[in-house]
C-alpha cells in the first residue's frame, strides 16, 4: 500500500511513500497517522492524508520509517488544518507545521528509564 503524506515544508505538495516493513506497523497506518519520514537528508514527522492500493510510478519510492503509533490526527483536526488553509490562504503544509510545532522530535524515556539513567549517573560521581 502507498501513502500519502503532507510534510511541514512550504510547498504546496504532499509525497508518497511505501508502508513500513513490520506488518503490526503497516496495520497501524489510517488517515491522519504522524509518521517519520525520510526527505532529502532530514527526518520529519508528517501526517498521512491518503491511502493508496495502486499507482503508476515509475519512480521507487521511500519507505515510512516509523509510525508514532498511538499518535494521530483525528478527522476533526484534518478538517481544521484544511478549514483554516483555506480561510488565511495558507499552504496546508504550513499550517501542519504550526499544529506540529509543540510536538516532541525525540522519544520521551519511562520514569524507569530516567531513574536507571540518574542512578548510573550518581555511581560515576562517587
Amino acid at each position: 500500500m502507498i501513502f500519502e503524506v503532507l510534510l511541514p515544508l512550504p510547498i504546496k505538495k504532499t509525497f508518497y511513500y511505501t508502508g513500513v516493513k513490520s506488518h503490526k506497523a503497516h496495520k497501524a497506518v489510517v488517515k491522519g497517522s504522524l509518521v517519520e519520514v525520510n526527505f532529502k537528508n532530514r527526518v520529519l514527522v508528517g501526517v498521512v492524508i491518503n491511502l493508496i492500493k495502486s499507482t503508476s510510478l515509475k519512480k521507487p519510492l521511500k519507505e515510512i520509517n516509523k509510525v508514532l503509533h498511538p499518535l494521530s490526527f483525528n478527522n476533526e483536526i484534518m478538517k481544521s488544518i484544511d478549514f483554516i488553509s483555506q480561510y488565511s490562504c495558507n499552504q496546508s503544509s504550513m499550517i501542519l507545521k504550526m499544529f506540529l510545532s509543540n510536538f516532541p522530535m525525540r522519544e520521551t524515556k519511562t520514569h524507569l528509564e530516567q531513574n536507571k539513567v540518574i542512578g548510573k549517573n550518581l555511581k560515576k560521581k562517587k
